[in-house]
């Protein structure tokens, strides 16, 4: 794996939004890499100057205090700038930061309009949410205040994850980078974790 992620580096300390975002998911998932959260944590800042899934990861990792302290602020501003551009993750923790009362006052108001949103936007777990609530006719679950982490029951550990790969966003995004070299080499990377890529 060495041989690939050394150029991967390269490309992420060059500052390619993909490169670093991908090396945040490797450190984050401890895929070829020993699992560093720091690690993750500070590729996911880097990248999520520009890009919203790593806006997205960011957001959840600051909402579990993972590489680092909680940060009520920060989670709220990278998971609205990733839902600002459609990201059904970040819609999805907006969701349930005010179904559990993370961070913001519980709100049903809010947590169905944006689970609502998570839903048309292709989150599935976000309509068994919204299906869960509409059906119970009762206040959200969670707690009234105090900051709650995204992890635990529900199957709501870290909504955030990549849907179906871990490096599907570095295939998806190779047709379209201008730096075909780079395009490349995340599709590499793609190709030796998963033996597969849908380019």
């Amino acid at each position: 794996m060495v041989h690939v992620l050394a150029p991967l580096k390269e490309d992420a300390e060059a500052r390619h939004a993909e490169a670093q975002f991908s090396l945040g998911e490797m450190y984050a998932e401890g895929l070829s890499v020993q699992q560093d959260e720091t690690q993750a944590r500070s590729w996911f800042e880097h990248a999520a100057q520009g890009h919203a899934e790593a806006q997205c990861r960011l957001g959840g990792m600051l909402a579990e205090g993972l590489g680092g302290s909680r940060d009520c602020t920060r989670i709220q501003h990278w998971l609205m700038k990733a839902a600002a551009q459609g990201n059904a993750g970040a819609l999805f923790g907006l969701g349930m930061m005010h179904d559990e009362g993370l961070c913001v006052p519980q709100d049903r108001r809010a947590t169905k309009a944006r689970l609502g949103r998570a839903c048309r936007s292709g989150a599935r777990k976000a309509c068994a949410r919204a299906r869960e609530l509409d059906e119970a006719g009762q206040e959200p679950a969670g707690k009234p205040s105090g900051a709650v982490p995204l992890r635990g029951d529900g199957g709501r550990r870290r909504p955030c994850l990549p849907l179906a790969m871990v490096f599907a966003s570095a295939c998806r995004s190779a047709r379209f980078s201008p730096d075909g070299q780079l395009a490349s080499r995340c599709k590499e990377v793609a190709v030796h974790e998963q033996g597969t890529c849908r380019a």
